[in-house]
Order: structure tokens, then C-alpha cells, then sequence
């Protein structure tokens, strides 16, 4: 009896054993970190790279190629030289000091420095009493203007910065006109300010000139808005920067129909 029991006990010792091991082999199998990446060897995004984009877009200062379908209710004539869409930077994987930028590239118009007010790097930095995606549109152009004619990155969030500090922003308006003149002296480029024609605005484009216009109620704003004339095609048709529409920028506008929109003659024409 006492055999049997000895042999039982050896038994179930045995086969406890076995289902244990069995046990720890199939949870190695399954739980085990097995290729786990070691978290102090992660990889991280170089210094160089521009931001992360969806997937229909470019990274910035790339030359953008393909054709945008536009729709058909737009004022405008068609999509300006093959831009596809401006990159529209979101997650920017950068130190704090950078600002987003895109650089438009045409035969017709040369290199454009573009940034859009309405980027997530921008929209929401405070802007007086309000925030640059509201309201920011007079300093993010100057911006453009001056980073195209300089070739420097004069950013918005600088611009704005100087804006509030000369007491040009003005609450429920935007914007002084006495930006574009102060700007200009500030940065060392050279502004003209004129009372615009079709022919003049034609004139000064075929020159050169970026020109900062006013528009007033209407296709591009619901009270005021700055946009900037960037450029002429040989046929005639004005190339537009619109902070606060990548969409807009993107398209070949009849110059009549600008000239419709504007809420005062008077315009700035920007030159080195």
C-alpha cells in the first residue's frame, strides 16, 4: 500500500512538473518581448525634416506638379501652372523656432514664399485681442512679401509681434495700413504705395512688384481682407497669394474680377 502511494505521489510530482514547464515554455512563447524595440534606441525624426503631411501633400519648398481639379462654381479661370495642393503642415516635427512655410514654384512667377494664417502652427498664437487666423492676415503678407523678396524666412508670429509693438493692430478691424510702410523700412525693401488701375496693377506685376491689395465684402471676405498679387500670366490672368485660402492661391484669377473686389484703390507695391 504504501508503495502504491509512494508511486501515485511520484506521479503527480511528475506530471505537475511537466504541465509547468509546458506552462512557462508556452507563456515565453506568447508574452516574451521578442524583438521589442529597446526604448532608448528609438528613431528620431532628423533635425532637416519639414513636418509630417497628409497624404495628397507635399513637403515644403518642393515644386508641386500635378493638377487640381477645381470645381466649377469658382471665379476664378483655372489651376495656376500644375499646382496640386499647397502643403498644409499639421504634427510639425521641429524645434519650437521653426515656422512652417511653403515654398510656390512656377515657370510663370518665379519662387512665392506662401504661409497660411489658418496652419495649426499659427492659427491660434494671439494676435493683439485676437489670434493670427482671425485676424492676422496684414502681417502674415508683409511676411510673404518680404521672405520671397529677401529670400529669408520672415515669419508671421515676428511680423505680428512687430504689428502689436508699433500699435498697428486695431481692434475689430486687423490691421493699419501704416504696416506695409514701416515693414518695408524695417526690413530693407522698398514699397511704393499708389492709387490702382487695371493698367497700372498690370504694369507693376509685369515689373516685378508683389502688391498688397484690400479686399472689401464679397468672394473673399465678409468685411476686409489683405491678399497679395504675386505675378501675371502671358495671358493676362493674376496670380494671387491668400493667406487665409490655399485653395485661392492656387488658382488663375481674371484681373477684372479682382478689380471687383476691392474694397479700396489703393494698393502697395513691394520691390528690392
Amino acid at each position: 500500500m504504501k508503495n502504491i502511494k509512494k508511486t501515485l505521489y511520484i506521479s503527480l510530482m511528475a506530471f505537475l512538473c511537466i504541465v509547468f514547464v509546458v506552462s512557462a515554455f508556452l507563456y515565453a512563447l506568447t508574452f516574451a518581448p521578442f524583438g521589442r524595440a529597446n526604448p532608448e534606441s528609438r528613431s528620431e525624426s532628423p533635425e532637416n525634416l519639414t513636418v509630417s503631411i497628409t497624404p495628397l501633400y507635399k513637403a515644403e519648398g518642393v515644386a508641386i506638379e500635378a493638377v487640381f481639379d477645381f470645381g466649377q462654381d469658382s471665379p476664378a479661370i483655372s489651376p495656376v501652372n500644375g499646382i496640386k495642393a499647397l502643403p498644409s503642415p499639421v504634427n510639425a516635427a521641429q524645434p519650437a523656432d521653426y515656422f512652417p512655410y511653403t515654398v510656390i514654384s512656377t515657370e510663370k512667377s518665379g519662387n512665392f514664399i506662401y504661409y497660411c494664417q489658418k496652419w495649426e502652427a499659427y492659427t491660434d498664437i494671439p494676435y493683439g485681442s485676437e489670434t493670427i487666423g482671425t485676424y492676422g492676415c496684414g502681417p502674415v503678407n508683409v511676411a510673404m512679401v518680404v521672405s520671397t523678396l529677401t529670400n529669408k524666412r520672415i515669419n508671421p508670429v515676428e511680423v505680428t509681434a512687430l504689428a502689436v509693438k508699433w500699435n498697428l493692430f486695431v481692434a475689430g478691424s486687423g490691421t493699419a495700413h501704416s504696416i506695409f510702410p514701416k515693414s518695408a523700412d524695417y526690413y530693407g525693401v522698398r514699397m511704393e504705395e499708389f492709387t490702382s488701375t487695371k493698367e497700372s496693377i498690370v504694369e507693376k506685376l509685369k515689373a516685378g512688384r508683389l502688391l498688397i491689395c484690400s479686399m472689401g465684402e464679397g468672394y473673399f471676405s465678409r468685411s476686409g481682407h489683405f491678399l497679395t498679387l504675386r505675378g501675371i500670366t502671358p495671358e493676362g490672368k493674376i496670380l494671387i497669394a491668400d493667406s487665409n485660402s490655399p485653395e485661392n492661391t492656387q488658382k488663375e484669377w481674371d484681373l477684372d474680377y479682382l478689380f471687383s473686389q476691392l474694397r479700396y484703390r489703393k494698393m502697395w507695391a513691394f520691390y528690392v
